[in-house]
């Protein structure tokens, strides 16, 4: 009887904590917990038992856990500075990676901006998207239809 109280319990705590806190690894031992659970009323002893629990969870770690990484950083909202990848700029200073000039309107702020391609001048008012940023520094390209200047 005990043992139907530990897996049971390990299964409604594994539950909980898997929907109150959005811990999805949790969901991997409420199936080990219920594994253990079925070995129990399958005959099988408590250490037979434990074993089962651990296999089962560690496994599905092994296997799972890249797949749910994945999805769960897919879904990851940014925030701060690097919600700005991948949005349009527009250059209000030409960026000119080897005289250190340049700046770039985004959102209504003015950013020091560099060019991805060190060896590409961008003129001011192309259109540019940001492809990272540095410190406080945005790296963009151009995405204007017009050629950029190429330094020599």
């Amino acid at each position: 009887m005990a043992e139907i109280q530990l897996w049971g319990a390990l299964f409604v705590l594994s539950i909980m904590a898997a929907l109150a806190f959005g811990m999805i690894e949790a969901v991997w031992f409420a199936v080990g917990s219920a594994t253990a659970l079925i070995a129990h009323f399958a005959g099988a002893v408590l250490w037979q038992q434990v074993l089962l629990f651990i296999a089962v969870s560690v496994v599905l770690l092994i296997v799972s856990r890249p797949l749910t990484k994945k999805w769960v950083n897919k879904r990851a909202i940014k925030t701060g500075a690097q919600a700005l990848i991948g949005k349009e700029a527009r250059v209000i200073k030409t960026i000119d990676n080897k005289t250190e000039q340049g700046r770039a309107m985004v959102g209504g702020m003015e950013w020091t901006a560099r060019s991805a391609d060190p060896n590409m001048i961008i003129p001011k008012d192309a259109a540019a998207r940001i492809v990272g940023i540095e410190g406080v520094k945005l790296i963009v390209e151009i995405i204007d239809t017009s050629e950029p200047e190429e330094k020599n």
